[in-house]
């Protein structure tokens, strides 16, 4: 057994080990959220943060944006900007689960790193070593990043020690992101200055601001670019266009008022910025297959059934 196969081994018994059960575990000490899946064929539905995760065990096929992904245990997600997510723990079962880690990314501590490694010149993007966008990259964790992940789980055995240590330990783990062969993907997000930033910065304000109307010029000035140029930067770090990515986020949201709080369609619709409730029932069954109150009875459904 190789050292990559060792490590992702030691990592799949830390996650059983503490988490024995379908759900989610987030470990206080070091920032880390593990899941584990039992089921397979239930598509969970989610808007992600920006943050670095690991497959650990088993598959996982995703919808982000647009852009389709498969893969396994030992790949390393990392996303740059918050992106509407649909994805499906491949095989899953109770014998064999799908086992997953994931660590947001302190945007300060990144950026810190990032600073430091200035003088070293940044890795091209090379599409054919990744999969993905420069906003969502999927690639072979190295050695080394699995060595700091399972540092960064075991920490929490250590009680006292782990408060000084789980900083140092995420450093690292910046640091072993930004200089591996798919950071060429997404080091320039975090450049403080580059384009690809002034995107994700966008980006963010889009998040935050979905309910109102969009308006591309509007968007585009507020991180000093035209209107022409704005749309193919956006296009390039997210492969989907402005408005693509408001209406996606709007409808993901719809999707939560319905499920969490209970909502029907129409009051759904109105309150994520749709003046039209037919309007947005064909734009829903466009994004998730089917009208919204079968989806959402089919996703309780899915639920319960769990």
């Amino acid at each position: 057994m190789d050292r990559v196969a060792e490590r992702i081994e030691a990592l799949q018994n830390e996650v059983k080990q503490r988490l024995t059960h379908a759900g989610s575990l987030k470990i206080q000490v070091s920032g880390l959220k593990l899941m584990r899946r039992e089921v397979s064929n239930r598509m969970d539905d989610c808007v992600s943060t920006c943050a670095v995760g690991l497959i650990v065990a088993g598959r996982k096929e995703a919808n982000m944006l647009g852009t389709r992904l498969s893969y396994g245990a030992g790949s390393c997600i990392v996303t740059s900007v918050e992106l509407p997510d649909s994805f499906e723990a491949v095989g899953a079962t109770h014998e064999t689960p799908f086992l997953g880690m994931v660590l947001d990314i302190e945007e300060e501590v990144m950026t810190a790193v990032l600073a430091r490694l200035r003088d070293r010149p940044q890795p091209a993007f090379a599409r054919g070593e990744m999969q993905g966008s420069k906003a969502v990259a999927v690639f072979d964790a190295t050695e080394e990043i699995l060595d700091a992940f399972l540092r960064l789980i075991r920490l929490s055995d250590e009680g006292e020690n782990a408060t000084f240590l789980a900083p140092l330990v995420k450093e690292e783990l910046y640091y072993r992101l930004l200089t591996s062969p798919a950071a060429g993907a997404f080091r320039s997000l975090f450049n403080s200055g580059a384009a690809e930033n002034r995107i994700r910065e966008a980006a963010a304000w889009m998040r935050a601001n979905y309910r109102r109307d969009f308006d591309i010029a509007e968007a585009a000035s507020r991180i000093g670019m035209s209107p022409a140029t704005f749309y193919r930067r956006f296009r390039e770090v997210l492969d989907a266009s402005p408005r693509q990515y408001v209406k996606t986020l709007r409808l993901y949201e719809a999707r939560r008022l319905m499920m969490d709080e209970g909502k029907d369609a129409a009051s759904a619709a109105f309150e994520v910025g749709y003046e039209s409730a037919a309007y947005f029932s064909r734009e829903y069954k466009r994004t998730f297959g089917m009208p919204p109150k079968q989806h959402i009875e089919a996703c309780r459904a899915a639920q319960q059934a769990a």
